[in-house]
C-alpha cells in the first residue's frame, strides 16, 4: 500500500493509504507487483516502472523504514537521493548554454547556488546544492 501511495503522491501518514487500491482504481491507475529475490540489493528494494502518455521512467530505490527512502537510479543514471531535500533532475542533449539556462531559471527564483560535489557519471554529472531552499540539482549530459 505504501509504495502505491507514494507513487500517487501521498505522504506516509495520509489516511487514504488504507484505501489506496480503490483510490488507484478511481484514478484510472493500473499497477502490478512482482516479487524477486536479489540478495545483492537492500531487502526492501524496489524498481518502479512508469509507462504513460508522457513516456516511460524507471526508478530504483529502497524503503529504509519510517518514511525514509534512498533513490539509487532513475532511467539508468546512478546517484543517491535520500529524500531529505527537494531534488531537480535535468537530463538533456549536450549543447552550449544548457547549464547556464537552468541556473538562470533557478536564480530568478532568488535561490543561491553553490557547488556541493562533482564527479563523472556516464558523460557528466554536476551536483549543485541550492542553499536557500535546500534543493539538489543533478545535471546529466547525454552526448
Amino acid at each position: 500500500k505504501g509504495l502505491l501511495g507514494g507513487v500517487m503522491g501521498l505522504n506516509v501518514d495520509n489516511p487514504q493509504i488504507k484505501n489506496i487500491f480503490e483510490l488507484a482504481k478511481q484514478s484510472n491507475i493500473t499497477y502490478s507487483f512482482e516479487f524477486l529475490e536479489d540478495f545483492s540489493r537492500h531487502p526492501n528494494s524496489v524498481d518502479i516502472l512508469f509507462d504513460g502518455n508522457n513516456g516511460k521512467m524507471a526508478i530504483q530505490g529502497s524503503s529504509l523504514g519510517g518514511g525514509d527512502i534512498a533513490i539509487e537510479a532513475i532511467n539508468g543514471y546512478k546517484f543517491n537521493i535520500n529524500g531529505n531535500y527537494p531534488t531537480l533532475l535535468l537530463i538533456y542533449k549536450d549543447k552550449p548554454g544548457m547549464i547556464y539556462n537552468a541556473t538562470v531559471l533557478i536564480q530568478k527564483q532568488n535561490i543561491n547556488i553553490a557547488i556541493a560535489a562533482s564527479k563523472p557519471l556516464r558523460t557528466c554529472e554536476t551536483k549543485f546544492f541550492l542553499q536557500k531552499t535546500a534543493i539538489f540539482l543533478y545535471i546529466f549530459s547525454d552526448r
